[in-house]
């Protein structure tokens, strides 16, 4: 997967999330859009612990230094899985069900053609329906930004 770097995709996250704590009085909100922006990339990885994140997020009653650390905890553990052709083909397809029903029948054959070649103009082929049927929330996914 020579368009896919683990290490640049590791450190951009981190970096990132560490950046979340430069604004105290939106960590909250600035966690579940962390959170929201990064979910398909997760895919990408393990979904078991993508699951985990989410709640973390979504169990954020506590004290909220102490749900960054658990989701820190978590996002380590993530990234220690590598990701595979399988799981970033299954998290590009579950984008795909945003626009389903929306595309034509010829821009489906041409996006299912696609996929069998070339998992990286797949990727753009979803960030083009994004962009055409203006879906905010996968237009702000990372998983469409590592892909150029």
């Amino acid at each position: 997967m020579n368009y896919w770097n683990e290490e640049e995709i590791k450190n951009k996250v981190f970096n990132e999330f560490e950046s979340l704590f430069k604004n105290k009085k939106s960590l909250k909100k600035n966690l579940i859009d962390f959170h929201t922006r990064n979910k398909y990339l997760y895919f990408c990885y393990d979904q078991e612990i993508k699951d985990i994140l989410g709640r973390v997020v979504a169990n954020n009653n506590k004290d909220i230094e102490a749900t960054y650390n658990d989701y820190y905890i978590s996002l380590k553990l993530l990234f220690e899985k590598k990701a595979s052709s399988k799981k970033i083909l299954n998290s590009v397809l579950h984008m795909y069900g945003y626009f389903k029903k929306d595309l034509s029948s010829e821009e489906k054959k041409e996006f299912f053609k696609t996929i069998e070649i070339d998992i990286v103009q797949s990727i753009k082929m979803i960030s083009k329906f994004a962009d055409n049927y203006k879906n905010n929330y996968i237009m702000n996914q990372t998983i469409l930004k590592l892909i150029k």
